[in-house]
């Protein structure tokens, strides 16, 4: 059947006011054909003038509610309407053979072009055949035609055959070209809306975290048209959504190769079968699978491949986007943050009401070790150092502040523990470091300061650096304190003997 759009509406509205003024014209001219020539006629007249007056106003007024259009309904509605058309041409023919000089039946014509508009070319041999055998019933009874031979009315229907055939055959051509270019408009909505599903689901990608991308990748899968979506790792479902139920339970399959589509048959738990379409993502290793009950479509394949590769690049730019904010903020050699992370941290400390601590550690003669051994093993004896100071303040910011020189910042309640924490330091890097054949020993002198609520943090640190320096004074491989009478928002804490600004800590 022929979909052809709005215009067919406005064909089949005219068609059925044209419907209407024949049906009034056709009852007119029988009742005045009976009316005139009397007899037998006149109660056929009468009784087709009925017919086709009832049937077409009816038609022409209630006929577009019985139909959806022209081209649009293959229906009982639709057959209806072309039958009554048939029956009404028919009636059309026997009132106006009296005054057409026998040509009227050339009228045929328009119901089987109706059909061929209205229906298929099924419809146009069938209402052929109404046709025919209405204006073989109409040469039999219209008086009007009784010097008409049979020769010439099967010469007639043979006409009306031929132009049926040929409007048969181009309504089926038609009709399959239009059925052909509906699937393809259909199929080139339906990639279009995959598009569009896959550009909504890449723009959300990039406002979540790296490790929630494969669970917005999964939520997006159903809008391409998948009944279920999961993603697995080593053979084990890490992740699902929607129709979940209708995945079978022994659904792992081997990993398919990177950039391809793994297009697989299964076996419902009902017993029904159901498709799959798995696409590795090769930065998380998940293997993305859409599942729908009915076929997989080249293009819902390859809709979800487009979705699993944003998800891959969204991934990968945000692996690439964390690298730089770490290198941008840690130190390269030790991996430690580094001094304008530090300062950012230490600022944000020191503003806020909680008591902030700074301890400042400054290696004892670390440059002894470049100078006997190079500074490939300091560089290794510092990574080293660095690891061994995280272990000691796992729970606080350690930054590499200089050359030899590190910070920890202690924020919150643990600020109080600050000095016991630059102790433990300090203590923790007596301890040999071993450096592939070589046993190597470094000290620190370590400064603490501490500030009870909001402070200037570079004040802060100042007074940290001054106690390192105390320390390193008295001998070094010592933690010392500074003196709360420099900075009135320092935490008290006694000076010892011989120290008038700065004092060791007490074991």
């Amino acid at each position: 059947m022929l979909t052809l759009g709005a215009a067919h509406k406005g064909i089949e509205q005219a068609a059925s006011v044209v419907r209407a003024v024949l049906g009034a014209l056709s009852a007119t001219t029988v009742l005045s054909v009976g009316v005139t020539k009397g007899g037998s006629g006149l109660v056929l007249s009468v009784v087709m003038a009925a017919i086709i007056g009832v049937a077409t106003v009816l038609l022409g007024l209630f006929g577009r509610h019985l139909s959806g259009g022209v081209g649009e309904g293959n229906d009982r509605s639709s057959w209806l309407l072309q039958a009554l058309d048939a029956v009404a041409f028919v009636g059309l023919v026997y009132a106006l053979d009296g005054v057409a000089s026998d040509a009227a039946w050339a009228l045929l014509v328009v119901p089987i072009v109706l059909a061929a508009l209205r229906l298929n070319d099924v419809a146009v041999l069938g209402t052929w055949l109404v046709a025919s055998a209405g204006y073989f019933l109409n040469v039999l009874v219209n008086p009007q035609l009784a010097g008409v031979d049979m020769q010439t009315v099967v010469g007639r229907l043979a006409i009306l055959l031929a132009v049926a055939a040929s409007i048969a055959l181009l309504t089926r051509w038609l009709q399959e070209g239009w059925r052909n270019q509906a699937l393809l408009t259909n199929e080139a909505e339906q990639r279009t809306l995959r598009l569009a599903a896959v550009e909504t689901a890449a723009r959300s990608m990039r406002d979540v975290e790296p490790d929630q991308i494969i669970d917005v990748c999964l939520s997006h899968v159903q809008r391409l048209g998948f009944d279920a979506a999961t993603a697995a790792k080593d053979l084990a479902v890490v992740g699902a959504a929607g129709a979940v139920e209708i995945v079978p339970s022994d659904s792992t399959c081997e990993q398919p190769e990177p950039g391809c589509i793994d297009v697989t048959r299964w076996q419902g738990p009902d017993g029904r079968f159901l498709h799959s379409v798995s696409v590795l993502e090769p930065i998380s290793g998940a293997v993305v699978s859409g599942w729908v009950r009915s076929e997989i479509d080249d293009s819902m394949a390859h809709a979800l491949a487009d979705l699993v590769a944003n998800a891959a690049s969204t991934l990968e730019a945000a692996r690439h986007l964390a690298r730089a904010r770490f290198e941008a903020s840690h130190d390269p050699l030790t991996r430690l943050a580094n001094r304008a992370e530090m300062h950012r941290n230490l600022k944000r400390a020191a503003a806020s009401a909680e008591p902030t601590g700074v301890i400042f550690i400054d290696l004892d003669h670390f440059k002894e070790v470049n100078d006997t051994h190079g500074h490939l093993i300091g560089d290794r004896l510092l990574i080293a150092l660095a690891r061994r100071l995280i272990h000691a303040a796992p729970d606080e910011l350690a930054a590499r502040f200089g050359g030899d020189e590190f910070v920890v910042v202690v924020a919150g309640d643990r600020a109080a523990e600050a000095p016991a924490i630059g102790e433990q330091i300090r203590r923790s890097l007596t301890h040999p470091f071993r450096i592939d054949q070589l046993e190597l020993t470094v000290t620190a002198s370590v400064g603490i300061a501490i500030a009870d609520g909001p402070t200037d943090p570079q004040r802060l640190l100042q007074l940290a650096d001054q106690a390192a320096y105390a320390a390193k004074d008295a001998g070094r491989n010592k933690a010392y304190i500074a003196n709360p009478t420099r900075m009135p928002a320092l935490q008290t804490s006694s000076p010892a003997v011989g120290q008038s600004d700065h004092g060791p800590i007490r074991p």
